[in-house]
């Protein structure tokens, strides 16, 4: 009874555990990274930030990982409300009007012009490059009046995450079915994917409590388990009575009582993860009714980039 109940409760928590580690995705390396660039600034009142598409190679894969990436940084900036963020429509205008291309990201003197036209205080330009198989992502922060880079942070990543990156947000960010997946298989992941990281914390941190007083309740219980065997064992090979009935019977109902507990606590683990799943399909749902077009995309291809203009995502 003891191996079958370690069979049916230590591999799953196993499971759990290696998935677990291996779910930081690109955005735990992005949010420092924004974060960092602006870190120490002193600003006055709420400044206009204007954020470009992150200059990457014409084609591929790498092209649609910048066009995320700046619309990941768009996404984190409107989070921190250090900052007024330009218009959409105002940039897509001016884009037109100064017929700005992919080329032009890499050309200081334009971007500078781009952002006064814009009328804003700060400019956000990065880049996506590659060495040594792995990429690196870099951002700098610019003070648009005097043409002084602020601040720049460089990130290196996993090829293979940047292009999941991509491919996760344009294929599932505005699915509601996206967060439930992540919470049935980590609690409190598809609250975080969703931008409401208070309940991702809950959720993670109750899951974490009942999976640890369930691990010791299945340690308690074989520990009095086999307490009972030993007694009953050794019983046998002496042919005499070494305990008494009374003393075997508590023995026993401390067992009883331990299974009872470890049971009770599987009831519980899954109880807080199926509420925890309820709670990321509820703001699954809200997230997907809030699906924008892209703020970089436009009513046609910007001039020689590709980036294709019917793409959605939720920022």
């Amino acid at each position: 009874m003891v191996s079958n109940l370690k069979q049916v409760l230590f591999k799953p928590i196993f499971l759990v555990l290696v998935f677990s580690l291996s779910c930081f995705s690109l955005e735990n390396q992005l949010n420092p990274l924004f974060l960092e660039l602006v870190k120490g600034m002193s600003l006055e009142g709420t400044p206009t930030l204007a954020i470009l598409p992150f200059s990457a190679p014409a084609q591929g894969d790498d092209a649609q990982a910048g066009q995320m990436v700046s619309e990941y940084a768009v996404a984190f900036f409107a989070s921190q409300n250090q900052f007024q963020l330009v218009d959409r429509a105002d940039f897509h205008r001016v884009l037109e009007e100064l017929e700005f291309s992919q080329s032009d990201l890499a050309d200081n003197e334009k971007t500078l012009e781009l952002g006064k036209t814009l009328v804003a205080a700060y400019l956000v330009t990065g880049s996506i490059t590659e060495a040594l198989g792995k990429k690196m992502i870099s951002a700098k922060i610019i003070k648009t009046e005097t043409g002084e880079i602020v601040n720049s942070q460089t990130v290196t990543v996993n090829s293979q995450a940047l292009t999941d990156f991509y491919k996760d947000a344009l294929g599932e960010k505005a699915s509601a079915s996206s967060a439930i997946y992540r919470s049935l298989a980590v609690p409190g992941w598809g609250q975080f994917y969703t931008g409401h990281s208070v309940h991702g914390i809950v959720f993670s941190s109750l899951t974490a409590v009942s999976l640890g007083v369930l691990v010791y309740g299945i340690f308690d219980f074989v520990d009095k388990d086999e307490r009972v065997a030993n007694s009953i064992g050794k019983e046998l090979v002496d042919g005499s009575s070494s305990q008494s009935d009374s003393i075997r019977a508590i023995y026993m109902q401390e067992r009883d009582d331990a299974q009872v507990f470890v049971y009770s606590m599987i009831g519980v683990t899954a109880g807080i993860w199926v509420v925890n799943v309820i709670d990321a399909a509820i703001f699954g749902k809200k997230e997907s009714n809030r699906v924008k077009k892209l703020y970089f995309s436009m009513n046609h291809d910007l001039r020689n980039s590709g980036w294709n203009a019917q793409l959605a995502y939720r920022f």
